[in-house]
């Protein structure tokens, strides 16, 4: 879930803790529960889907209207909140990441 920061006046480093803000974008209900557990977004899905489809990311942000740094810094932020070391890893595990559980008619 995308996160507003705020200040904490009660914190000695000052730093700001995390307020977590509601989805923006339909499509939230697609996304497997297991990647919205981690703070997966609708345009991060969109990108690992096509992803998944072997574009590159001139491909990806081409199709989804994006300039290519911002196509990378989603395939980042996809890196680091499913714990995958590269760009490879993260594509061979894709099918299990958009895997559906059809026992609950839900994503996992």
């Amino acid at each position: 879930m995308p996160c507003q920061y705020t200040s904490d006046e009660n914190s000695l480093s000052g730093r700001r803790a995390p307020v977590p803000l509601g989805q923006r974008r339909s499509g939230h209900d697609r996304i497997p529960a297991r990647l919205r557990a981690v703070g997966v977004t609708v345009r991060e899905h969109e990108v690992l889907v096509l992803l998944a489809k072997g574009h590159d990311n001139q491909d990806l942000a081409t199709l989804l209207h994006l300039s290519p740094r911002t196509v990378e810094k989603h395939v980042a932020s996809l890196l680091l909140k499913t714990g995958h070391a590269n760009r490879k890893a993260l594509r061979d595990s894709v099918d299990e990441l958009l895997r559906t559980d059809s026992r609950a008619g839900t994503r996992r």
